[in-house]
């Protein structure tokens, strides 16, 4: 009797586990606008760890980890440290395994910017030739001061914007919602505009 009783709780606690599993394995979690909101908010970060959280080709994010230079990460993240998100629209596939999520992303114009920065630094480059050449600025000097002065119209609080809706495709892997591709159009949105 003491052993039936046993083997009826076990059964129960297995059962009762095997139940909680069988659900735990079949919810999705998230939405796959949060995935895109994630995957935007880490690439614009250049967080990689956290970017691959939300896409399918993972190995393309550790190539892509691995090929920045610290240079690298520090211009794309002047490029998109005014970036902007907001999920539009969601159409799940009548299967749920599916997703496209329209997304605006707002920026700076980046070809505006660029137009700003370059008047800006002929007009030092100009105020730098007439020094003597003991004076003149070394070529990393020129190359701090292109940054700076591109950082600058990137930041002004008058600086153009541009906005875009884009599509996103999503879908579920491992029970979550992934993003499975970044289309040019998202990447040159990304970019304020500029053709990549």
């Amino acid at each position: 009797m003491k052993k039936t009783k046993m083997l009826s709780g076990l059964l129960a606690v297995v059962l009762v586990f095997g139940l909680a599993l069988a659900g735990c394995g079949s919810k999705v979690q998230g939405e796959p606008g949060d995935a895109v909101l994630g995957c935007m908010e880490s690439f614009k970060a250049m967080d990689f760890d956290a970017m691959a959280n939300y896409v399918s080709k993972t190995e393309e994010i550790q190539t892509l980890k691995d090929e920045f230079s610290s240079e690298d990460l520090d211009i794309v993240k002047m490029v998109l440290k005014r970036a902007t998100f907001e999920v539009v629209s969601t159409d799940k596939a009548s299967d749920g395994k599916t997703a496209e999520v329209t997304l605006k992303i707002t920026n700076v114009d980046m070809n505006e910017a660029m137009t700003v920065a370059q008047e800006n630094l002929m007009a030092w480059a100009i105020e730098e030739a007439a020094k003597p050449a003991a004076e003149q600025p070394t070529e990393d000097e020129i190359m701090a001061k292109t940054m700076e002065m591109l950082d600058a119209a990137i930041s002004a609080e008058d600086a153009k914007t541009l906005s875009s809706e884009v599509t996103v495709p999503t879908a579920v892997e491992e029970n979550k919602w992934i993003v499975t591709d970044l289309p040019d159009d998202v990447l040159n949105a990304l970019a304020g505009g500029m053709e990549l």
